[in-house]
C-alpha cells in the first residue's frame, strides 16, 4: 500500500512557502522596475564623439548625465546649442554676474572676485560671437560661457556664444568605459538571446511535466491512494508552474530592457557617426576655402612666348581609329597639365571630339585678383594662337568660371573657329553665336 508523504499541516506550510516566494519575486520585480524608472528619469547616457574634452573624456567613451539645473563654475555639463545640431559636453567657465570685455574679437572674462579683473581669462572669439557680446558688460542671469578642455579643437562658446540655462540637460556624474566596434551591442544582444533560450527551456520543461501528469491520470488499475497522491503532486506542480511563469515574465521584462538598451546604443552610434560625418564635411569645406584663398593669391604665370609645345603632341595619331581610344585620354591629360599653370585654376576639364574636330576646355578656379583675370585672358589669346599648329582642329570652345563663397561667376566664354587647318583661329562674336543658336 502507498502512504502519503505529507500531512495536511505540511501542505499548508508548503503553500505558505510558495506564497512567500510569490511575494518576494513580485517585490523584486517592483523594486527593479522602480530603480530602472528612477535612473532614466534622473539620468541620461550619451556617447562622446571627438577629442574636445580630452584628457578628461576621451573619444568613444560614454557619460552619465544627472538631470539638474544646479550649475556651478567648472562643472562639466551636457547641453544643446541653438545654432548647432546634436548634444555638446563642455565645462562651465563663465557664470552669471562675471564681468566681461570684448576688444578686437578677444573676450576678457573676469571671475567674480573682490578686486575687479584680478582673475581673468582671455579667449579669441569668432567675429559673429564678438559682435553679439560686445555690448555686454557681464554675463546675464541664466546664461553661461563654456569651453572644451582641449581648446585647440573644441567648438564651444567661442563659436556659438553663451548658452542658456534651459539648454542644459544636466551635469556629468560618471564616465563609462568605451566599447569600440559595436561589441557592446553584440554583448547585450547575446545576453538577451541567452535569456530567451532560458525562458523557452523553462516553458518546455513545464509543458513536458504537464503532459506526463495528464498521461498519468489516464492510467487505470491502481489503488485509490495512488490517484490521491497524484492529485497532490499535480497541485504542487501547478504551484511550481505558476512560480516559473512569474519568473519567465520577469526574465522577458529583462529581455525587453536589454533590447531597449541595445536600441539606445545603436541610436547613439548612429548619431555619433552623423556627428563625425558632419564634422568631416565642415573640415573638408574649410580646407577647400583655405585652398581657394591660397590659389586666389597666387600670381598667374604668363604664357611662354615659345608656347607650351602643342606641336609636339601626337595629334595625327588621333585620326587613326585603332589608336584613338587609347591615345585620346593621354593627350587630354597632358594638355591639362600643360595649361593649368597659366590659368591658376583648381579644376580643368579638357575634351577632344575627333568627329567634329573640336577642342573643349572648361575650367573652374577661385581668384578675385583683377590682374590675374586679365592675365588669364591674355594667356587664352596666346594659347589659341599656338593652337594653329594643331592639325585638323577646326573649333575651340573655352569656358572659365570663378567661384567665391557666395556664388559662381562665368568670367570667360568664347568660341574660336577657322575654315582650314592651316589658318589662324578667329573669335566668333557674341551676336554670331546667338544667331547660330537661334537657327539650331
Amino acid at each position: 500500500m502507498w502512504n502519503l508523504s505529507k500531512t495536511e499541516k505540511e501542505k499548508v506550510a508548503a503553500n505558505h512557502k510558495m506564497t512567500f516566494a510569490y511575494v518576494l519575486l513580485l517585490l523584486i520585480g517592483v523594486v527593479s522596475v522602480s530603480l530602472i524608472a528612477f535612473f532614466f528619469t534622473q539620468y541620461s547616457i550619451h556617447p562622446v564623439a571627438g577629442s574636445s574634452m580630452e584628457p578628461t573624456i576621451k573619444d568613444g567613451q560614454q557619460v552619465a548625465i544627472k538631470k539638474t539645473q544646479t550649475l556651478q563654475r567648472y562643472a562639466t555639463v551636457a547641453f544643446s546649442a541653438s545654432s548647432e545640431d546634436g548634444m555638446f559636453i563642455k565645462r562651465i567657465i563663465g557664470v552669471p554676474g562675471d564681468k566681461l570685455i570684448v576688444q578686437n574679437d578677444v573676450l576678457i572674462l573676469d571671475f567674480e572676485t573682490e578686486s575687479a579683473f584680478a582673475s581673468t581669462i582671455q579667449v579669441k572669439l569668432q567675429a559673429n560671437v564678438a559682435e553679439q557680446l560686445k555690448e555686454l558688460h557681464e554675463i546675464p542671469a541664466g546664461y553661461y560661457f563654456v569651453l572644451g578642455d582641449h581648446m585647440a579643437v573644441s567648438k564651444d562658446s567661442r563659436s556659438f556664444g553663451l548658452i542658456k540655462k534651459t539648454q542644459v540637460e544636466g551635469i556629468l556624474t560618471a564616465i563609462l568605459p568605451s566599447v569600440k566596434g559595436g561589441r557592446q551591442v553584440l554583448i547585450i544582444k547575446g545576453i538577451a538571446i541567452g535569456v530567451i533560450l532560458l525562458v523557452f527551456g523553462i516553458l518546455a520543461s513545464r509543458f513536458l511535466i504537464h503532459y506526463r501528469m495528464e498521461q498519468a491520470k489516464k492510467l487505470t488499475g491502481h489503488p485509490a491512494v495512488f490517484y490521491k497522491k497524484l492529485q497532490i503532486l499535480k497541485q504542487l506542480e501547478t504551484q511550481k508552474t505558476t512560480l516559473f511563469l512569474m519568473i519567465t515574465t520577469l526574465l522577458m521584462g529583462v529581455v525587453v530592457f536589454l533590447l531597449m538598451v541595445s536600441l539606445f546604443q545603436v541610436e547613439n552610434q548612429f548619431l555619433q557617426r552623423n556627428e563625425q560625418v558632419t564634422q568631416l564635411e565642415k573640415e573638408v569645406q574649410k580646407i577647400k576655402t583655405q585652398q581657394n584663398e591660397v590659389l586666389s593669391k597666387v600670381t598667374v604665370r604668363s604664357y611662354p612666348e615659345e608656347g607650351i609645345g602643342l606641336a609636339d603632341i601626337s595629334w595625327e595619331a588621333l585620326t587613326k581609329s585603332q589608336e584613338q581610344e587609347a591615345l585620346q585620354p593621354k593627350i587630354e591629360t597632358e594638355l591639362t597639365q600643360k595649361l593649368v599653370p597659366y590659368f591658376g585654376l583648381t579644376q580643368a576639364i579638357i575634351s577632344l571630339d575627333v568627329p567634329s574636330q573640336t577642342l573643349s576646355i572648361a575650367m573652374t578656379g577661385a581668384t578675385e585678383n583683377e590682374e590675374n583675370r586679365k592675365k588669364i585672358e591674355d594667356n587664352i589669346t596666346a594659347f589659341v594662337a599656338e593652337s594653329k599648329e594643331i592639325p585638323k582642329l577646326m573649333q575651340i570652345t573655352i569656358e572659365i568660371q570663378m567661384t567665391t563663397e557666395k556664388e559662381t561667376e562665368t568670367i570667360y566664354e568664347e568660341i574660336f573657329l577657322r575654315e582650314k587647318d592651316t589658318d589662324a583661329f578667329s573669335k566668333v562674336e557674341k551676336n554670331e553665336v546667338n544667331e547660330q543658336k537661334g537657327k539650331g
